[in-house]
């Protein structure tokens, strides 16, 4: 049988990876920005597994390139 070990990241960590506060992953999160993460029974902690983490950066840079073009350019 083949080792299907999973590696999940904590909410700080994610933070730490996507270069945002713990407090705007919640955020994000909270309003759908990004997948929920998974609930730890017992201890209410949140992780993401660790091959979902691109996907998810993939996303926000998505919604960051579709706000920079909504933009509208001003004259100098």
């Amino acid at each position: 049988m083949a080792d299907q070990t999973t590696t999940l990241i904590s909410t700080g960590g994610l933070a730490s990876r996507l270069g945002y506060s713990i407090s705007n992953v919640k955020k994000l999160e909270k309003l759908g920005r990004i997948p929920a993460g998974i609930v730890i029974e017992g201890s209410g902690r949140k992780v993401w597994r660790a091959e979902d983490i691109e996907a998810i950066q993939e996303q926000l840079q998505a919604r960051r390139r579709k706000a920079a073009d909504a933009m509208p350019l001003t004259a100098a």
